[in-house]
C-alpha cells in the first residue's frame, strides 16, 4: 500500500508556493512511510524502475491537469530510470524532472552512477542531491557530483544544533564553489524550523509547516514565484563535467603551476597529504595511485585501510590491480594504455579539504618507466598541485569512472 502526497515547496523568505513535489511514501505508521525512506528501500530491492515509473505516470497526468504553466512539478527520478523514461517525453517535459543520486549508490557503484547522471544531464535534466545531514556519504556526493539543487535529510533538524551547523557549513561551501546552487530544506515543520532552515542558508523549504495534499489544486491559493523553467546551472558551467579518457595530470597543470620533484620527495609529499586527509573526517573522498598491483605493498595496505576507516570513501587503482573491496578500500583496474596509468594522482575531497597531487615522468630513464624505484632521489618527476574544489572534483570524477 501506498500515499500519494503533493507536497508544496514554499520560498522560505516570504512563503511563496516555488514548487510541488509529487511524493509517494509507503503504508502510514511503517517504516517506510516517509517518501525518502520508500525511495531508500526500493533502491535496496532493486525496485526503485518500478516506483519512478508510478511516479512519472502520476506526474503527466498531474502535469497535464491543473498545474498553472510554468510552475514546476518536482518528481525525485533515480538515475537509472531516465533511459527508460526519457523518450520521447523529456524534450518537451525533462525541466520538470529531477535526477536524483542516491548517496549508497555513488559510493558503491561510482562508476555506473557517474555515466547515468552524464546521460541525464546532456538531455538537460536537473540533478538534486537529497538526504544531505542523514548519511556522511552525502556530503561527498554533494561535492563529487556538483548539483544543481541540494536537499537536507529530512531528520536532520531534529538533530542537535552541531549537526544542523556542520550542514549549514557543507551548505556555504558549496554554494561558493557553485554560485547559484539551491538549497531545499526538508522537515520545517514549525516557525521555528523556518527560521532555522532560513538561517542555514535555505532558500526553499518542505515540511508539515507547509502541509502536503491529496489534491494539488488545494496548493494554489497561495502567492506563486515558480522556479525558473530552464535548469537551474546551463550546461557550459561544467558542472559534473568530466571525460573519462582526460589527463588529471592535464587538469592539475592547466593552472600553470608545475614544478620538478625528486620520486623521494614526492613520496613523502604523498604521505603528508594522506596524512592530512585521515583527519578530514567522514564526509571526505580520497584516492590515490599504485602503478601495479605490487606497489600496494602491506605497508600500503595498514595505511589506507586507515584511511577508509576514517574517511567516508577510499580508493586505489593501478595496473592489475583487482576490482574488489579490500576491507573498506575500494579498488579499480587500470589497463596499460589507460592514460591514468602512466600518472601519480592524490586526490581529497570533502567539506575542509579539495587537494589534487599529479605526476608523471620527465623522461623513460634507463627502467624504460622514468618513474625509478621506490625511495629513489635521482629520478625527477613533474609535479602540479591545485586545491581548486572544481578542478579536484572534476578529477575525482574522471579516476571514479574507472569503479
Amino acid at each position: 500500500m501506498t500515499t500519494v502526497r503533493y507536497t508544496p515547496v514554499h520560498r522560505l523568505g516570504d512563503g511563496s508556493l516555488a514548487a510541488i513535489e509529487l511524493r509517494i511514501g509507503g503504508r502510514p505508521g511503517s517504516a517506510v512511510e516517509h517518501a525518502t525512506a520508500l525511495r531508500g528501500a526500493a533502491r535496496t530491492m532493486r525496485q526503485h524502475d518500478a516506483l519512478d515509473r508510478v511516479k512519472w505516470d502520476l506526474a503527466r497526468v498531474a502535469q497535464q491537469g491543473v498545474l498553472p504553466e510554468g510552475l514546476f512539478l518536482l518528481t525525485l527520478l533515480d538515475p537509472s530510470s531516465v533511459t527508460e523514461l526519457a523518450p520521447p517525453d523529456f524534450a518537451t517535459e525533462r525541466r520538470r524532472q529531477l535526477v536524483s543520486v542516491g548517496v549508497r549508490e555513488v559510493l558503491e557503484n561510482p562508476g555506473s552512477v557517474l555515466r547515468q547522471v552524464a546521460a541525464a544531464r546532456a538531455a538537460g535534466i536537473t540533478l538534486i542531491v537529497d538526504g544531505v545531514g542523514g548519511d556522511d556519504g552525502a556530503t561527498v556526493a554533494v561535492f563529487l557530483m556538483e548539483p544543481d539543487l541540494v536537499m537536507t535529510d529530512p531528520e536532520l533538524l531534529r538533530r542537535p544544533v552541531a549537526d544542523v551547523a556542520a550542514i549549514a557549513e557543507v551548505l556555504s561551501v558549496y554554494r561558493e564553489t557553485c554560485p547559484g546552487t539551491v538549497a531545499v530544506i526538508d522537515g520545517v515543520d514549525s516557525p521555528a524550523d523556518r527560521v532555522t532552515a532560513m538561517s542555514m542558508g535555505g532558500v526553499l523549504g518542505v515540511g508539515s509547516h507547509y502541509p502536503a495534499v491529496v489534491d494539488p489544486a488545494d496548493l494554489l491559493d497561495v502567492p506563486l514565484r515558480p522556479l525558473p523553467q530552464t535548469a537551474v546551472q546551463a550546461p557550459e558551467t561544467g558542472r559534473g563535467a568530466f571525460v573519462a579518457g582526460e589527463s588529471v595530470y592535464d587538469l592539475a597543470a592547466a593552472g600553470g603551476h608545475t614544478r620538478r620533484m625528486s620520486r623521494a620527495f614526492l613520496e613523502s609529499l604523498t604521505n603528508h597529504i594522506e596524512a592530512q586527509a585521515s583527519t578530514a573526517g567522514r564526509s571526505a573522498l580520497v584516492l590515490g595511485t599504485f602503478h601495479t598491483a605490487s606497489d600496494f605493498t602491506d605497508e600500503a595496505r595498514v595505511r589506507w585501510h586507515g584511511l577508509a576507516d576514517r574517511t567516508a570513501f577510499a580508493g586505489v587503482y593501478g595496473v592489475g590491480t583487482l576490482q574488489i573491496l579490500d576491507g573498506n578500500v575500494r579498488s579499480a583496474a587500470l589497463t596499460d594504455g589507460d592514460p591514468l596509468a602512466d600518472e601519480w594522482n592524490v586526490v581529497v575531497l570533502g567539506t575542509h579539504r579539495a587537494q589534487l597531487l599529479s605526476a608523471r615522468p620527465l623522461d623513460r630513464g634507463a627502467d624504460g618507466s622514468g618513474w625509478g624505484e621506490p625511495g629513489d632521489a635521482d629520478v625527477m618527476l613533474s609535479v602540479a598541485q591545485t586545491v581548486d574544489r572544481r578542478v579536484v572534483a572534476r578529477a575525482a570524477r574522471v579516476i571514479l569512472a574507472r569503479f
